[in-house]
């Protein structure tokens, strides 16, 4: 990052058919770093932040929605099940303990270079996010928490678990639209939960989406067939996989009620 500016809205320019900024004497692309990751960016501010970042003489303006602080911190690696979600190198903690994720620059320049027409559209329908409930399971901190980012941008109203029976707990508790969970969990594990469900006439409509470390094709079979109704094995893990079996599920389920 070579430094953060602010702009008002109106100093914007368009060049080439694209957002520009012109900054120091040159005039560079911008981009918001929302659409990334399925958000739409608000047309109410009109003072916008940006950072300027450059990789192999490449300068980029990233717009941002704020600028919360600056610190330096050692970044934790994401796990390795999840090493493929890009553009997450890892995450550190803030004062609260919150999650904060770590971006590679240079794979978001490359895109932003393959979605230079996607600002104008959104990334998902609000018809089919909207008051959708999903519930996440999974013992890991992290994955819940990388989980339950990339759903909530999609619009989904999101709870987590983190195991079987607590899964169990919540859903007698609270309505919901679909469970995503992990197989592997200590007290109670992903099919277990899944059989629990299929037993119960509260839940057993309920779509089920397996996110698992478990590469045996026998046992994924094996799986679907006792009620689970997705899986996504978490080496091929990422935003977009997650998201379209997501929606893939509730529309389906959208269908069958209609």
């Amino acid at each position: 990052i070579q430094e953060v500016i602010s702009y008002r809205k109106e100093a914007e320019l368009t060049f080439a058919n694209r957002r520009s900024l012109r900054t120091r004497g040159k005039i560079i692309p911008v981009f918001y770093l929302g659409i990334l990751f399925g958000a739409t960016e608000s047309d109410e501010t009109e003072s916008k932040h940006i950072l300027v970042v450059d990789y192999l003489g490449e300068t980029v303006g990233i717009i941002v929605d704020e600028i919360v602080q600056h610190v330096s911190q050692i970044y934790k690696p994401l796990p390795k099940s999840m090493s493929s979600l890009r553009p997450v190198q890892g995450f550190v903690y803030d004062e609260n303990f919150d999650m904060v994720y770590v971006l590679v620059v240079p794979e978001i320049i490359q895109r932003f270079r393959r979605s230079r027409n996607i600002e104008a559209k959104r990334r998902f329908s609000p018809e089919m996010s909207e008051f959708k409930r999903i519930l996440v399971v999974d013992d890991s901190f992290s994955t819940r928490e990388i989980e339950k980012a990339i759903l909530s941008l999609e619009g989904y109203n999101i709870e987590t678990a983190v195991d079987g029976i607590e899964a169990l707990e919540i859903l007698r508790r609270q309505h919901f639209d679909l469970v995503v969970t992990d197989l592997n969990m200590p007290r109670m594990d992903g099919a277990t939960l899944i059989g629990n469900m299929r037993r119960d006439d509260k839940f057993a409509s309920i779509p089920v989406l397996v996110v698992s470390s478990e590469s045996d094709t026998d046992k994924r079979r094996e799986l679907l067939d006792s009620g689970a109704d997705g899986f996504i094995l978490k080496a091929d893990f990422d935003r977009g996989n997650l998201v379209q079996e997501v929606r893939y599920l509730l529309s389906r389920t959208a269908g069958t009620q209609g």
